[in-house]
């Protein structure tokens, strides 16, 4: 026999179809007798002024049971369970009831839970997860549990208390919460995966990050992260890994997601990149990598970096001089040294033309000294050669003066022997020689007489001066007559 309703088939001498709840017809009744309710499509009797499922009142026009007179209402899947599950736990009884309460209790499912886990059965974890579940998460979840029988007693405590009102207190991989309900009297349960998230960051553009050895790619630059998601309970290692043209770095992170707090851990590479020293030959240097100025060489070592291994930054120095900026030869910073200096070659020209300057001045300070019988003039004499130099200068002023004779002169030019210029390096400075030919046009007067009656001629003297280079300048050392005046070349500075 067909259900009117639903066109199931009736099972055996069933009072209700087991697919919609709709009562079924007597054999000995006259299915025009039957009428349908027009509220909840009961089969009920044609004279019946109320439906004695829904209670609903019956109007004149009530649908006949064949279906003749109108379109049947069918009875939607939750109505007629809501009609058929009571009827059948009516029908079977109260253990039954009790049978099936049993089986969807808290302590049941937890039970079923400990057997899966006993059992290794990752199907289990996959498919009764509310989320996701992949099978390496189940296989972190069994070895979590199965590992530690206090720790799976204490999950199965408070997920008790928790489903029975209570909440989590601890932090689980995996939690137990209530699920959809089950024939509407039974309360079902169902397992919510916690994920763990590790962020990574770092400094710099290039870097590797890899977990338990796989690799997980890398930081595009130091604004960029890694987010590694959905990931298992276990102890996880996380590889970073730079290795480019500011240098090579590795940091290794070995982390236990029992000793998280929550679900959440973030990384950051603290990589700050190679540093170099620097220093220069000279005192008061300036130091500059790539352009960049970073500091004056004042005896102490200067830090410098991140610096780039790849070829592209130099290190230089620069030191003022009376003669102009030396520069030192640009070093290409690589990773096999950590140390710079920067060493300047003394252009031999430039301290060549300041020697020769030196004694210029010196013997034009040798004419005004003279005429003025003023040995202050002399600014140029070095401190080790002060004594004897003075002492012949007020030697011959003393003579003038007690001669009475004075000396009225001008200087026409200084001859430099360029092929007598002899540079000599002492340690941190120079000294050198030069013969220098000074000529004059000058004579004496009379005392009391003035400067014109003095009868000039031309002279000239020849020597060989000695000279040190100290603070940035040459200074009158010492000085020889030359006898035989045969210069090689020469330089002649004409006044």
């Amino acid at each position: 026999m067909e259900c009117s309703t639903c066109g199931a088939q009736r099972k055996g001498n069933s009072a209700f179809c087991v697919s919609c709840g709709e009562l079924f017809a007597k054999e000995s009744e006259d299915r025009e007798q039957l009428s349908v309710c027009r509220h909840c499509s009961k089969t009920i009797n044609s004279d019946a002024k109320f439906c004695g499922g829904c209670g609903g009142e019956q109007g004149e026009d009530v649908l006949p049971a064949n279906g003749e007179s109108g379109k049947k209402k069918r009875i939607n899947k939750k109505t007629a369970a809501a009609l058929i599950i009571p009827f059948l736990f009516v029908s079977a009884g109260a253990g039954t009831y009790y049978y099936v309460s049993d089986y969807y209790s808290s302590p049941a499912y937890l039970a079923s839970f400990h057997e899966a886990v006993e059992a290794a059965d990752k199907e289990y974890f996959v498919e009764a997860s509310s989320n996701s579940l992949a099978d390496r998460h189940a296989e972190a979840l069994i070895d979590y549990f199965d590992d530690d029988a206090d720790l799976f007693a204490d999950f199965e405590r408070e997920s008790l208390e928790v489903l029975a009102g209570g909440e989590y207190v601890s932090q689980w991989p995996v939690h137990v919460k209530p699920g959809a309900d089950k024939f509407y009297f039974f309360q079902d349960h169902e397992l919510e995966y916690q994920p763990y998230e590790i962020h990574i960051t770092g400094t710099h553009a290039g870097t590797e990050v890899y977990l338990n050895g796989q690799d997980m790619g890398v930081l595009d630059s130091a604004s960029t992260r890694i987010e590694l998601v959905n990931l298992p309970y276990e102890n996880f290692v996380i590889d970073i890994i730079y290795d480019g043209a500011e240098g090579a770095y590795e940091e290794q992170y070995e982390l236990n997601a029992a000793e998280w707090d929550g679900y959440f851990y973030e990384i950051h590479s603290e990589y700050q990149g190679e540093f170099i020293t620097l220093s220069a030959e000279e005192m008061g240097s300036s130091l500059y990598v790539n352009n960049e100025y970073v500091g004056t060489y004042e005896g102490e070592e200067l830090e410098y970096g991140p610096v780039a291994f790849d070829g592209s930054m130099e290190v230089y120095g620069e030191w003022e001089t009376l003669w102009g900026t030396e520069r030192s030869a640009p070093q290409v910073i690589t990773a096999e040294e950590t140390h710079y200096q920067a060493e300047f070659d003394t252009d031999e020209e430039a301290l060549r033309d300041l020697m020769f300057d030196a004694v210029n001045d010196h013997a034009s300070q040798y004419i005004e000294a003279y005429n003025q019988l003023d040995e202050s003039k002399f600014t140029m004499v070095h401190t080790s050669y002060e004594d004897e130099y003075f002492d012949r200068v007020e030697k011959n002023f003393a003579d003038q003066r007690s001669e009475g004779w004075f000396y009225t002169g001008e200087l026409t030019s200084v001859v430099l022997d360029e092929g007598s210029f002899n540079l000599i390096e002492t340690g941190d400075s120079y000294a050198g020689e030069i013969d220098v030919e000074m000529n004059f046009y000058s004579g004496y007067h009379k005392e009391g007489r003035s400067r014109g009656t003095a009868g000039k001629s031309n002279s000239s003297a020849q020597w060989t001066y000695h000279v040190i280079y100290e603070d940035d300048t040459w200074w009158i050392a010492g000085q020889e007559e030359i006898e035989d005046w045969k210069p090689e070349s020469v330089e002649e500075r004409i006044y």
